[in-house]
C-alpha cells in the first residue's frame, strides 16, 4: 500500500515539474522571439504635405518581406493556468484510482489546449510582389501611443497621416477608411480623436483617406444607454447626431462595438446587445444613406466564461458573455438596405469559425467581413492562415462561395512620431491574404468590394481660417456675438448657446435641463472667452481657436488641454 502511494505521489511530482518546466522554456522562447521579432521602420521626417496636393499610389513595388510570427506565449500560459486549475481538485479525492483519472483528465485537456494554441504560431515571412491596388477599410490616426483613450498628446494628426501615406505606398494601398475607435465616453471629452480631425487628414489627402463617423459620438451613447432606457427623445438625439455626421463627409458609420474586450488597462471593456434599439435606428440611417456599419463584435454562440487571459489583462472585461448571434440577426434583418461589415477575422472567443460565418452570410445577404492578421496577437482562437502560411480549407471554400462579401481591414494604428515606440505592422500580414487567393477573388477583395460598398465621396472641407490660429477677443466678439454655438459640454450634454451683445448668454437647449438658462459671458486677457456656471457662479474661461472648417470652433484651457469643440449653427 506504501508503495503504491509513493508511486503516485512521484507521477504527480513529475508532473507538476513538467509543467514549470514547461512554464519556463515557453517564457524563454517568448524572450528569444521578441528579440528575433521585426517590424517596419517608419522615419519621422516626412515634410509637411500642401493641402491642394494629391498623392497617389505609386504603380510599381519591390518584392517586400511580411512579418507574420504569431505568438502562441500567452496562448500556452493560459493553458498551464487552466492546468493548475484542473489539477487543484484532483488531491481531495482518494488517492488510487480516482486521483489518478483526475489528473490524466487534467493532461488530456492540457494537451487539447497546447494543440490549439500551435496553429496560431511561427508563420514565417515570405517574399512576394503585391500588384493588386488595395482599399484597407479598416484603419485608426491618431495622435497617440498606444490605442490608449486616457493619454493626451496633442490635437494635430498631420505626422501621424504622412506615417500613413508612407506605409501605404509599400504596399500600395490606394485608400485607407479611417475612424475612431469605439470609445465609451464622448471623444470631445477625451481631448482629441474626433471626426473632425480626421476629416481635416482626408482634406489633406482627399483620394488616399475617407471617414467613418460615429466611433466617438454615437457609440459612446450606445454603450451608456441600456436598451429597456431608450426614449424618444434619445432617438432624436442620436438620429440628429448621425446625420449630422452624414453632412460633414463621412461614408460611413464606425467604429462601432456590440462586445469589445479589453486588452490592456486603458483598452475600453464594452458589452451590449448586436439589436439594441440604437443599432437598429443606425441600421435605418444607415441604408437611408446607403452607407455601411463596421461593427466589432466578438461571436458568442452559447453563454461561456470569459478566458483567464483576457480577465487578468483588464479586469473589466465580464466574468461571462452571453450568446449575441441572435441578436446579431435581428440586427442584419431589421434592415436589410444596411450593409454590416463585420470587423476582424481574429477571434478571441473561439466561436468565429467558418461554418458560424457561412451560416449568417447564407442567412443575410447583406452581412460582410473583413479580413485581417494580427502579429504578436494572443487572443486569436480561429487564426484562418495555417502554420505552413496558407488558408485552411474551410475559409478558402467559404471566400469562394461568397467572394462579393470580403474586404481587407488591417486594423492598423498610425501614430505621431515617438523615438521610444516599438512599431508595430498590420498592413502587410493582411495583404497576404492577396497572395494567397486566386487572382480573381483577391482582386475582389482588394479594390472590387469595398468600391462598391463605400459609394459616397468625403466632403472637401474650405478651410477660412488657419487651423489652430487662436481668437482674440475682437475676433471672439466677431464670431459669436449674435450667433448660435452647438456643442458638446464636458459632462456630455448637448447644448446650444446663443451669445447676445451686453455680455448675457442663453443656453436655449440641454438635454438634461430643457430649459433656457441665462448666464454672463466676457472676455478676458483678451483670449480666453469666459461664462459662469454651477450654482455658485464660478468661472469657466477657456482659448478659442479656428476649427478645420469655418463653422467649428476648438475651446482650450489655460494650459492648452483640449476641452470641446462647438459648430455655428447661424
Amino acid at each position: 500500500m506504501l508503495a503504491g502511494q509513493k508511486k503516485i505521489n512521484l507521477v504527480i511530482s513529475f508532473f507538476f515539474i513538467f509543467l514549470v518546466s514547461y512554464s519556463q522554456s515557453l517564457a524563454l522562447q517568448k524572450s528569444e522571439s521578441v528579440k528575433a521579432t521585426t517590424s517596419v521602420e517608419i522615419h519621422s521626417g516626412i515634410p509637411p504635405v500642401p493641402a491642394a496636393t494629391i498623392r497617389p499610389a505609386p504603380t510599381e513595388l519591390e518584392p517586400f518581406s511580411v512579418p507574420l510570427k504569431i505568438t502562441q506565449n500567452s496562448c500556452s500560459q493560459d493553458c498551464v493556468s487552466q492546468a493548475n486549475s484542473c489539477n487543484s481538485p484532483c488531491f481531495s479525492q482518494a488517492p488510487s484510482p480516482g486521483r489518478k483519472r483526475c489528473h490524466q483528465s487534467c493532461k488530456s485537456r492540457f494537451d487539447r489546449c497546447q494543440s490549439g494554441c500551435q496553429n496560431q504560431s511561427n508563420i514565417d515571412s515570405k517574399k512576394y510582389k503585391n500588384s493588386i491596388p488595395v482599399i484597407d477599410v479598416h484603419v485608426h490616426i491618431n495622435d497617440l501611443i498606444t490605442q490608449s483613450l486616457e493619454k493626451k498628446r496633442g490635437l494635430d494628426f498631420s505626422k501621424a497621416a504622412d506615417r500613413a501615406i508612407k506605409l501605404m505606398d509599400k504596399y500600395k494601398v490606394q485608400t485607407s477608411i479611417i475612424m475612431v475607435p469605439p470609445a465609451r465616453a464622448p471623444s470631445v471629452m477625451l481631448g482629441r480623436i474626433n471626426v473632425q480631425s480626421l476629416l481635416e487628414q482626408a482634406n489633406r489627402y482627399p483620394e488616399r483617406f475617407m471617414v467613418l463617423g460615429g466611433g466617438g459620438s454615437l457609440n459612446p451613447m450606445i454603450q451608456r444607454t441600456p436598451p429597456d432606457q431608450v426614449t424618444e427623445d434619445i432617438k432624436r438625439i442620436f438620429e440628429r447626431k448621425a446625420e449630422s455626421l452624414i453632412q460633414e463627409g463621412v461614408v460611413g458609420f464606425g467604429e462601432m462595438a456590440a462586445l469589445h474586450f479589453s486588452f490592456h488597462k486603458n483598452h475600453p471593456s464594452e458589452n451590449t446587445l448586436p439589436d439594441h434599439p440604437l443599432f437598429l435606428l443606425l441600421a435605418d440611417i444607415a441604408a437611408r444613406h446607403n452607407v455601411p456599419i463596421d461593427l466589432h463584435n466578438e461571436v458568442v454562440s452559447r453563454s461561456i466564461k470569459v478566458p483567464i487571459l483576457l480577465r487578468k489583462r483588464n479586469k473589466k472585461n465580464p466574468s461571462r458573455v452571453s450568446e449575441n448571434i441572435t441578436g446579431l440577426e435581428r440586427l442584419l434583418a431589421h434592415n436589410r438596405g444596411a450593409k454590416i461589415i463585420l470587423s476582424h477575422s481574429s477571434d478571441a472567443t473561439g466561436h468565429r469559425t467558418a461554418k458560424t460565418i457561412r451560416r449568417l452570410m447564407e442567412r443575410h445577404s447583406n452581412l460582410m467581413m473583413s479580413l485581417n492578421v494580427l502579429p504578436e496577437f494572443p487572443f486569436q482562437k480561429n487564426l484562418p492562415l495555417k502554420t505552413s502560411g496558407g488558408i485552411k480549407k474551410d475559409w478558402v471554400q467559404l471566400i469562394r462561395d461568397y467572394p462579393d462579401r470580403f474586404l481587407i481591414g488591417s486594423d492598423q494604428f498610425y501614430n505621431n512620431p515617438c523615438p521610444k515606440c516599438r512599431s508595430v505592422d498590420f498592413v502587410g500580414p493582411s495583404m497576404r491574404w492577396l497572395q494567397l487567393l486566386p487572382p480573381d477573388i483577391a482582386t475582389k477583395i482588394a479594390i472590387e468590394n469595398p468600391r462598391r460598398i463605400f459609394k459616397r465621396k468625403p466632403k472637401r472641407i474650405a478651410v477660412m481660417e488657419p487651423t489652430g490660429k487662436y481668437l482674440s477677443e475682437k475676433d471672439i466678439i466677431k464670431k459669436l456675438v449674435g450667433k448660435t454655438l452647438k456643442l458638446q459640454w464636458m459632462n456630455g450634454d448637448d447644448l446650444e448657446l446663443t451669445y447676445e451683445q451686453g455680455g448675457s448668454l442663453s443656453i436655449l437647449n440641454s438635454r438634461l435641463h430643457g430649459r433656457t438658462i441665462h448666464k454672463r459671458w466676457w472676455v478676458s486677457k483678451n483670449e480666453a472667452l469666459c461664462i459662469t456656471l454651477g450654482p455658485h457662479d464660478m468661472e469657466h474661461c477657456a482659448k478659442v481657436k479656428y476649427g478645420n472648417s469655418p463653422k467649428i470652433l476648438t475651446f482650450e484651457s489655460s494650459n492648452g488641454q483640449h476641452l470641446y469643440d462647438g459648430t455655428l449653427l447661424n
